[in-house]
């Protein structure tokens, strides 16, 4: 039983069928059949072996932009290119007309000039205002503070008075007593003495002379009383003065800060103002000055100009002046049938050739891989036969390294390596054949002879597009595998049935 094949595109095809008239016009060659036997053999080798995808793509750019601006409405003055040219990046695109901006932009810095010289007289004129009401405020609480210490030191004289008093009033009352025992002794004394008695004359003399004491000292009392009545007075209207003078020292000093409160929050008023006018002043100077640097308009990319939408003299309306596409970073796109999309990821290494590049062969990754189709599958049906298309997908190829001479638009052969394997044994795809029980096994020669065949077991590796990995602990250098027999035309027959209707999608 043959192995079936995997499903190749056209290309594949066409070196396969390359590959079998080469071999049946070459049969005296290394692959060559014996005339005596008829038996066409190779030799099994050692070869790097790789699995891929291939398919046919064009270079085109990863950096493709569109040059706009934002000055619509303005007219186009220049217009410094046409489509073919090659520009860098900073050549000029085109220009615009701006003297109306140049006007703006005068204007605009004048009204800016006028703001700000009126902001800074309204933030003078707060800073001034905020200066003499801390002055105003500081002169008026001293004042105060003045006013408080006058009207304690009163207070606390007259209490000092008070208290003098009272002490005094209260020394004489205890020696208003003390005569008052005295007295009374004296008298007690009196009473006992005979008149006759040289010593009650002597003690009459005594008490009267008490009594008269008595009498002036309660007299000094009732004065200094009356003197105690007339400083409780005083001392009571003085401490509501001293009171009042603190109440009005605290009311001078709330006043005083509000009112340089007050002035301060004018001064950042004016100053917040004068900010908010200069920032508005100075970002409508700031946009005609960026409108005025946009009236060049340049490139930003190397590369080629495609297209170019403007011309002298037209009123700019916000869409593409040019396009340039890229010309410093060449990438390859290419579209992969559904059959074989599955198997390709991003990451996977891809060989390119050109005809410009001609032997060269470029190397580069799978850098984009589509999730949904280019073109959806169709299917059309026709009484009993039916007709469709398969689904294709984009995919992005980066290349490690630039060619200089790679240009857009050139067509790309492209093989992605879906698995490798280095160092393997090999042979042709059509050598490895099945039995019913699905082994695999291979023809071969056996040692020292040139007509005698063995089968070898083998199991199935990597599939390359014309080799196959096989492997098997018998092989070793110098094996030779039998090929089996069939002619050009049944064996482009077979590939073309393996391949099934839509072969070349």
């Amino acid at each position: 039983m043959k192995k079936k094949l995997t499903k190749k595109r056209v290309i594949i095809i066409i070196v396969i069928i390359a590959l079998i008239v080469f071999v049946r016009m070459n049969q005296n060659t290394a692959n060559k059949m014996t005339e005596e036997t008829g038996l066409e053999t190779e030799e099994i080798e050692r070869r790097t072996i790789a699995k891929s995808v291939s398919a046919t793509g064009t270079i085109t750019t990863s950096n493709s932009k569109e040059i706009v601006s934002t000055l619509t409405g303005t007219e186009v003055a220049t217009v410094n290119v046409v489509e073919g040219q090659k520009v860098a990046v900073g050549d000029v695109i085109c220009t615009f007309d701006m003297a109306s901006v140049k006007n703006n932009l005068s204007d605009a810095k004048s009204t800016a000039n006028v703001s700000n010289a009126q902001s800074n007289l309204g933030i003078e004129s707060a800073q001034r205002s905020l200066n003499e009401a801390v002055k105003s405020r500081d002169a008026q609480i001293v004042n105060a503070q003045r006013e408080v210490a006058s009207a304690q030191e009163a207070y606390n004289n007259v209490q000092n008075q008070l208290n003098s008093v009272n002490a005094t009033i209260s020394g004489k009352q205890a020696e208003l007593a003390t005569l008052d025992a005295t007295i009374a002794q004296t008298q007690s004394a009196l009473a006992t003495a005979p008149e006759t008695n040289p010593e009650a004359q002597t003690l009459t003399e005594t008490l009267e002379a008490l009594q008269a004491k008595k009498e002036t000292l309660t007299a000094e009392i009732a004065t200094l009383q009356a003197s105690l009545q007339e400083l409780q007075g005083s001392v009571g209207t003085l401490k509501a003065a001293y009171e009042a003078a603190l109440a009005a020292l605290n009311t001078t000093t709330l006043a005083a800060d509000s009112n340089v409160a007050a002035m301060q929050d004018n001064l950042s008023n004016a100053q917040l103002s004068a900010k908010s006018s200069s920032i508005a002043q100075n970002s409508q100077v700031q946009t005609y000055q960026e409108q005025l640097e946009k009236g060049i308009v340049t490139s930003t990319v190397a590369g080629t100009v495609t297209s170019v939408n403007v011309k002298v003299g037209d009123l700019y309306g916000g869409s593409a002046i040019a396009t340039i596409d890229g010309t410093d970073e060449f990438i390859v796109e290419a579209e992969i049938g559904e059959y074989d999309i599955a198997d390709i990821a991003q990451g996977m290494t891809a060989f390119i050739k050109t005809d410009a590049t001609k032997d060269a062969e470029l190397k580069g990754q799978v850098s984009y891989v589509a999730v949904s189709p280019t073109t959806n599958a169709l299917s059309t049906a026709t009484g009993t036969t039916s007709a469709s298309t398969n689904a294709t997908y984009k995919i992005k190829i980066t290349l490690n390294e630039q060619n200089e001479r790679l240009r857009l638009g050139m067509n790309a052969k492209i093989s992605i390596v879906l698995n490798s394997k280095e160092n393997v044994w090999t042979v042709p795809y059509e050598a490895v054949q099945e039995r019913e029980d699905e082994t695999n096994y291979i023809e071969i020669l056996k040692e020292g002879s040139e007509t005698e065949t063995q089968e070898l077991n083998v199991q199935v590796g990597i599939e390359g597009t014309y080799y196959v990995e096989v492997i098997s602990s018998e092989l070793k250098d110098g094996m030779k595998v039998v090929l089996p027999k069939q002619d050009a035309g049944t064996a482009i027959e077979d590939l073309i049935q393996m391949e099934g209707p839509n072969v070349g999608v």
